[in-house]
């Protein structure tokens, strides 16, 4: 009930969801949870954050602080949101609009029962898929270079 009038709403559309009575701001699976800080409430309200994730003790396995960016300067404002999130073994999303929030939020509810090997990266075994795999994790080669490499030396 704490995000009745939450224009993040607006943009969760691809995972129902329902109002309730709960700790959390959002429950996202049978142990997960999120709670949802913007940094403008939180220079107004520099101790909510540490209530909020108080009152959750230890009742979710993984919980999500979702902050939204939603001001200039972000450095000092930014950094005691990290502070806050690391201390209490908090996984900490920055999203820079309502609708990126949002994604979060479906994005983790779509995944909460999928393996983890659903959203590793695929690789096909042939020789030019492991080659292009390999050099493109060199962060200034890109497939266009392995691509002229391949050609030029074989």
């Amino acid at each position: 009930t704490w995000q009745k009038g939450n224009p993040l709403l607006k943009h969760i559309r691809n995972a129902r969801w329902t109002f309730a009575d709960i700790v959390p701001d959002y429950v996202i699976g049978q142990s997960s949870c999120a709670l949802y800080i913007s940094l403008r409430y939180h220079l107004l309200h520099p101790d909510y954050l540490y209530y909020r994730i108080r009152e959750l003790q230890k009742n979710f396995k993984l919980r999500v602080i979702l902050c939204h960016i939603d001001i200039e300067d972000v450095v000092k404002p930014l950094h005691e949101v990290t502070r806050t999130s690391l201390l209490h073994d908090c996984t900490l999303l920055c999203g820079w609009s309502l609708e990126e929030c949002g994604r979060y939020l479906e994005t983790i509810k779509v995944f909460e029962n999928k393996p983890a090997d659903s959203i590793r990266e695929h690789t096909d075994n042939d020789y030019l898929s492991r080659f292009t795999h390999a050099l493109t994790s060199i962060r200034r080669v890109n497939r266009t270079d392995v691509i002229t490499l391949g050609s030029s030396f074989g």
